[in-house]
């Protein structure tokens, strides 16, 4: 059986040890010197003789009232005037009282040195000078009396005093050490509270409150530091104490904005502050105009300096991170190019309207530039942004602070108007409709200095948000399926729920779209691609471009105007543009393995380029076909690398697998010299309308000249696109076009109709193809 010992005595060790070894480095010193200064008092006095009862009695007193006096003040953590009168008269009255007054220096030394660790030098020195002064008067009081006669004791008390002098400078330089480590320790200690307070604050003004509660610990820290917050306005400076309570205006006008470092003594700071000293001052990133972080006073006032640099520094590194969140916050939420929201923040405001009640009164208007398309090829790229500019303008002017404008991509916009009525929105709709088409001037050409006046139409659907279950992507779909009746309509307002016999169709013919893939109705028809270089009475063929047909069950064979958009749209022309993309592998790997190697051109819609997946989809047809990656030929606008996000990486992505990039209608657009330099293009498709005036208009003639001598230097290959007649082939093949398609040679076949049309033509030897890279 063990028996449990009581360890009482351990606590009270460990307690002892505690109190003794807790506080600050000045603490600990304190409590050192007020430890031997008691013990060395009492083993003093204990042995020193009285020459009676009463004189034993007064040493007794003394010593008992020096005890208690270094008590209070330790316990207080000052020394009062009222103890150094204690001290000096418990001083006079031992060593009056005591037989050999020089015992006084076996405790007056370390007295001294305890006393020196409060208050000021100048209040140190006085309180030893009094502790002089009252042993000097008790050895007066002592050598008054008759018995004694011994010298010694007087010319050997008095001869200590330059040593106590000398210990009381000691003891001041290790208190002044002391209190510099603490005082060091505590601006650190408050700059460090700073640094975690201010961790993940994106609130610019809780980051200057926080600061501000730092500058008041800072000073707090430095007897005679004064920090002052000064804002200029208008001229006039005022500004803030630590405390708060300083709004003395400061006059003398606005602080250059150069001005950073230390400065004369400034008078009215002096008085602002209530003491003199030298000013520092501090540009400060606190958001209120022209801010300025003073710092300054008396004393010690230049320890604080570094800190108040550092205060500045780390409030300026805050202020950044909060300037910093909320630019990034702006930008997660507005569209950079013209500042209206964007889609993810219109679709969170319409989430939040219809949570809110049963969300009946909202209305969501989707807005639609009508031919903006021809705003980007005529006129440039940077003058559809000017026109995208001015319509996210002209919408905020007409819906003001009623409703919310987002951007959603493109030449889409939408409005979202909570608490609005069915008349008041299409009111409404019909404002934005009569603003956004009124005729504006833009700059244009690469100089912009050539101007020009556009007008754009507009159509806007109109739904509300009553009866909505599937949330905001029906909603955003009901009015898309209105602002399109509105188009089909030729332009203007269209109400959801009101529809005209052509919205009822453009509804059914969306559905049969929907489905025309999956019951085999899509088609895919092959134009052939001829050589120049041949010559004109024997054509040869060099590839194919592979067009998409819808066979209607009722309208019979479909064009691509006629449902490529719509398919976009609705995002069908995922699954279409799949279908066409493997079926024109499979087609071009028969056609090679049957030993006619020919290239086949296939289209690629800016949805489809927008789309993370068309990588996979590329190489998913490539791979079941066995089609030779070089074989296939990825057609893309010179628009798509503008609009469609992360479409420069993506076209990159699909050189780098070995497949060959095409720029078509080349020459219409804005930026085509720059989508030569940007892109890993292979060939170039001079636009039809360049070739169609190519006879009788020497400029366009000149233009494909120029293309074409462009291209060979870049080693990139040219396609003219829309050759009809053989006066048009016979120039192009002189301006050394490396191909030709056009209705010329034969319209766009079947593949069935293409086989035959191939077998009439003399197989081409294929020529080794360069490709470019970039860095070509």
């Amino acid at each position: 059986m063990t028996v449990r010992r009581d360890h009482g005595w351990e606590t009270v060790v460990a307690a002892v040890r505690g109190w003794y070894l807790g506080g600050d480095v000045v603490d600990r010193a304190r409590r050192l010197f007020f430890l031997v200064a008691v013990a060395s008092t009492l083993l003093t006095a204990a042995p020193v003789e009285a020459e009676g009862g009463t004189q034993r009695g007064v040493m007794t007193a003394a010593v008992a009232v020096l005890i208690a006096s270094w008590a209070h003040g330790y316990h207080r953590r000052s020394a009062r005037r009222s103890a150094d009168v204690a001290d000096t008269v418990a001083l006079v009255a031992f060593v009056g009282a005591a037989a050999e007054p020089s015992a006084v220096l076996g405790f007056l030394f370390w007295a001294v040195w305890f006393r020196s660790q409060y208050g000021s030098t100048r209040a140190a020195v006085l309180r030893c000078g009094a502790h002089l002064a009252a042993v000097a008067g008790g050895l007066a009081l002592w050598w008054a009396m008759p018995t004694h006669t011994d010298p010694s004791e007087v010319t050997g008390l008095l001869g200590a005093f330059p040593v106590v002098l000398l210990g009381l400078a000691v003891a001041r330089r290790v208190h002044t050490a002391t209190s510099r480590i603490v005082r060091d320790q505590r601006r650190e200690a408050a700059l460090s509270a700073l640094g975690a307070g201010v961790v993940g604050v994106v609130d610019p003004a809780e980051v200057v409150r926080v600061g501000m509660v730092t500058a008041r610990e800072l000073a707090a820290a430095t007897p005679g530091l004064r920090l002052v917050l000064v804002r200029v306005r208008d001229g006039v400076a005022d500004g803030d104490l630590r405390s708060g309570e300083w709004t003395t205006p400061i006059p003398g006008g606005p602080v250059p904005a150069t001005l950073d470092g230390p400065l004369v003594s400034d008078a009215d700071l002096d008085a602002a502050a209530g003491t003199r000293g030298t000013w520092t001052w501090f540009a400060s990133p606190v958001p209120a105009g022209q801010t300025w972080l003073v710092a300054g006073g008396d004393g010690l006032a230049e320890e604080g300096h570094d800190a108040a640099s550092l205060l500045n520094n780390h409030i300026a590194l805050a202020l950044n991170r909060c300037a910093a969140h909320a630019t990034l916050t702006e930008r997660a939420s507005t569209d950079s190019l013209t500042g209206l929201a964007n889609r993810g923040t219109f679709r969170d405001a319409v989430d939040l309207a219809l949570l809110d009640g049963d969300g009946s009164d909202c209305v969501v208007l989707f807005v639609d530039l009508d031919d903006f398309k021809y705003v980007n090829d005529g006129f440039g790229h940077g003058a559809g942004d000017d026109v995208l500019r001015t319509t996210a303008d002209r919408l905020r002017d007409v819906v003001g602070a009623a409703g919310l404008c987002a951007r959603l991509g493109g030449d889409e916009f939408a409005v979202l108007l909570p608490a609005t009525s069915a008349v008041v929105a299409e009111a409404v709709a019909q404002a934005v409709v009569d603003a956004v088409t009124t005729p504006l001037v833009v700059v244009t050409g690469v100089s912009q200095m050539v101007s020009g006046e556009v007008q754009v139409g507009c159509s806007v659907g109109v739904a509300g948000c009553g009866g909505v279950v599937g949330g905001v992507d029906e909603v955003v779909q009901r009015a898309d399926v209105a602002m399109y009746s509105a188009k089909t309509a030729g332009g203007g307002v269209a109400v959801f729920g009101r529809r005209s016999a052509a919205a009822e169709a453009e509804a059914v013919l969306l559905r049969e779209l929907a489905a025309a893939t999956g019951r085999g109705e899509i088609e895919v028809h092959y134009q052939p691609v001829v050589d120049l270089a041949e010559d004109a009475d024997d054509v040869s063929c060099s590839g194919m471009e592979a067009l998409v047909r819808w066979n209607h069950p009722q309208r019979g064979l479909l064009a691509p105007g006629e449902f490529v958009t719509r398919a976009e749209r609705t995002g069908a022309i995922h699954e279409i543009g799949a279908h066409v993309l493997d079926q024109a592998c499979r087609d071009a790997a028969a056609w090679t393995v049957a030993g006619r190697p020919l290239t086949v051109h296939v289209n690629v819609s800016v949805a489809q380029l927008g789309d993370d997946r068309l990588l996979s989809v590329v190489a998913s047809c490539l791979r079941r076909s066995g089609l030779p990656p070089e074989q296939l030929v990825l057609e893309i606008t010179e628009s798509m690398v503008l609009e469609a996000p992360d479409a420069l990486r993506r076209v990159h992505d699909l050189a780098a697998t070995g497949v060959r990039i095409a720029v078509d209608d080349f020459g219409t657009g804005y930026a085509s010299l720059t989508t030569l330099r940007r892109l890993p293009v292979s060939l170039v498709k001079v636009d039809r309308s360049f070739v169609a005036g190519a006879i009788a208009n020497p400029a366009d003639l000149a233009i494909i000249e120029a293309v074409v001598q462009m291209a060979g230097r870049l080693g990139v290959e040219v396609v003219a696109e829309g050759v009809e007649e053989v006066g048009q082939a016979q120039l192009l093949a002189a301006a050394g076009a490396h191909h030709a398609q056009g209705f010329l040679y034969a319209t766009p076949l079947p593949r069935a109709a293409f086989d035959e049309w191939l077998a009439t033509r003399t197989p081409l030897t294929p020529r080794p193809t360069r490709r470019r890279t970039v860095a070509d």
